[in-house]
């Protein structure tokens, strides 16, 4: 029987968050919500703050103003507590290559109290029972990903924290975490934290983002809403200069850029791309391909960030 899930339980809230270092601000007024069974992107360029926030959210850093709390519990105040319902993990798992699968988890249960029951249902969460009695050091490293994971569900946390879990894997790898990552917020009701760097991906996967640079929030939302208030519109155009001066002139046209000979992207709205070709004709601007698509989520990151790298 699935666990009933509340989507409105808040199971982690961060409020006015900041963290200075040497006198400098690394993290700024930073607030954002994570609920049961949401799966949350969290991105930002590099140094943008991201690191210094997950150190935060699990403890390995204090804040230096605002709050975090965790399943209701103040992670400041009352630590043990609110820490007891995380569960993390950071890039690349660290086990023990020459033990099995289960040797792992049952060495890690035995130092925090948990029963076996438990083991063998966070085997069954990340679908590993096929191999968990298999070498660690024989699985690939979509496998080991999976695993470290088990261990991090083993306390039945209501918050997991991922920071670059695709990091180094296959396609197949990415697919298959991106399948059952799905399946632990959708079934089991776990609220998820996901930090990465690959766009398409978060875009795949997550409900919402939120989007950092310089220590600030500087989006949050749906990533359908914010993906989804804008279209582009790739046109060619000849004489280019000309045709490129018209579509400048035009009062619903956004955030022009050259992408190549005689092409030029703009921000613009679907329904005006039959007024737009009209006019360009009108003018003696030949046409020669128009190519609409929705703005992704790496159009708007590097819209809002100015184009710095993640």
């Amino acid at each position: 029987m699935q666990p009933k899930i509340n989507k409105d339980e808040t199971i982690l809230s961060v409020k006015k968050l900041g963290k200075k270092i040497g006198g400098r601000d690394i993290v700024r007024n930073l607030s954002f919500e994570v609920r049961a069974g949401e799966i949350f992107g969290f991105l930002g360029p590099n140094g943008a703050g991201k690191t210094t926030t997950i150190r935060m959210l699990v403890g390995l850093a204090s804040p230096s103003e605002g709050s975090i709390h965790i399943a209701g519990y103040d992670l400041q105040k009352d630590f043990m507590k609110a820490i007891s319902h995380v569960g993390c993990i950071v890039e690349n798992p660290e086990l023990y290559p020459y033990l099995t699968g289960l040797e792992n988890l049952e060495l890690f249960a035995r130092m925090t109290g948990i029963p076996d029951e438990r083991i063998f249902k966070a085997v069954e969460q990340v679908e590993l029972t096929d191999r968990i009695n298999d070498l660690v050091r024989t699985y690939s490293l979509g496998m080991k990903q999976r695993l470290g994971i088990a261990q991090a569900l083993l306390h039945q946390p209501k918050l997991l924290i991922l920071d670059e879990p695709t990091n180094g894997l296959d396609p197949a790898g990415i697919r298959d975490m991106r399948s059952f990552v799905r399946q632990l917020a959708r079934e089991e009701g776990i609220g998820i934290f996901i930090s990465s760097h690959i766009l398409h991906e978060i875009q795949n996967l997550c409900d919402r983002v939120a989007i950092i640079q310089n220590g600030q929030l500087l989006q949050i939302g749906p990533i359908d809403q914010l993906t989804g208030v804008h279209s582009l519109v790739e046109w060619k155009l000849e004489p280019f200069e000309e045709g490129l001066l018209l579509l400048q002139s035009l009062p619903y046209i956004a955030k022009v850029l050259q992408t190549g000979n005689s092409k030029v992207t703009v921000q613009m709205p679907l329904d005006k791309i039959a007024e737009t070709n009209h006019y360009l004709l009108k003018h003696d601007i030949r046409v020669s391909e128009i190519s609409p698509r929705r703005q992704t989520l790496e159009d708007l990151f590097f819209d809002i960030t100015g184009g710095f790298g993640l």
